[in-house]
């Protein structure tokens, strides 16, 4: 599916927890996605549009997982179902699926397109699936993981749920070393993994985005080939040893 604008419908916009939403979009044509792949959307009053992780897809219907973390989210949070969203899409490099993987982690709200690579490989290989989050009132999306079969551990910084600490914690735990793994979340969760893993892994990143497809360079990163890429068109998702970390904010 080639990048295009498209109106997709509400069919569900809820509330996971206080600030945390599920959107649910439906759309006419077929959709086409990769996990990791994003869209940006265009709200009523803004100029700008949102950038969003694909959390799931059908031929027909995108799920979408965000935080309310200022005024553009917070109007997404208020429109209902039949108002209809401009919708550009499909957008960035998701993960890439032939290589192997065998730990999948997410931070906060980077479980959204680790919810997607899970689904997509679960059925190939034995999958373990790391979830980090502050505390247990932001836990979302456990029960549509734990319903796909994979090995599941949940670490939580105040130790409300889970393990105490962060997904570092988590791995502490294994009793086998990491071979390939793919992450989403924080930059410092991300940095750590990376410096801490021998091996190497696919990272996918967030940043501040102008136009979403490449135009505007607005959220170019340094790389260690001293070359600068674009987290919107390159991206979002990196080989962790291609991120020069200590560039990033």
């Amino acid at each position: 599916m080639d990048n295009c604008c498209a109106m997709g419908t509400i069919i569900q916009n809820k509330a996971l927890t206080d600030s945390i939403y599920e959107l649910k979009l439906t759309y006419q044509q077929k959709l086409d996605f990769i996990p990791g792949q994003f869209v940006n959307l265009k709200l009523d009053g803004f100029y700008l549009r949102r950038p969003i992780s694909v959390a799931d897809y059908d031929d027909h219907t995108l799920t979408l997982i965000y935080k309310v973390v200022g005024q553009g989210t917070d109007a997404l949070s208020k429109y209902q179902p039949g108002q209809t969203i401009d919708t550009l899409m499909p957008l960035g490099n998701g993960f890439d699926l032939s290589k192997p993987i065998d730990t999948l982690i997410g931070g906060g709200m980077g479980i959204a397109p680790i919810y997607g690579l899970t689904k997509a490989l679960k059925d190939h290989h034995p999958l373990t699936v790391i979830l980090g989050f502050r505390n247990k009132d932001e836990i979302v999306y456990l029960q549509q993981f734990q319903s796909l079969g994979v090995k599941m551990i949940i670490t939580t910084d105040d130790g409300s749920y889970g393990i105490q600490g962060n997904v570092m914690a988590g791995i502490d735990t294994f009793d086998h070393p990491i071979q390939t793994w793919a992450a989403c979340g924080p930059t410092i969760m991300m940095k750590s993994l990376s410096q801490t893993l021998n091996t190497h892994g696919q990272v996918s990143l967030e940043a501040r985005m102008g136009c979403g497809f490449g135009g505007c360079m607005g959220c170019s990163i340094q790389t260690t080939s001293n070359q600068s890429k674009r987290v919107c068109l390159d991206g979002p998702v990196f080989d962790d040893k291609e991120v020069l970390w200590d560039s990033l904010k």
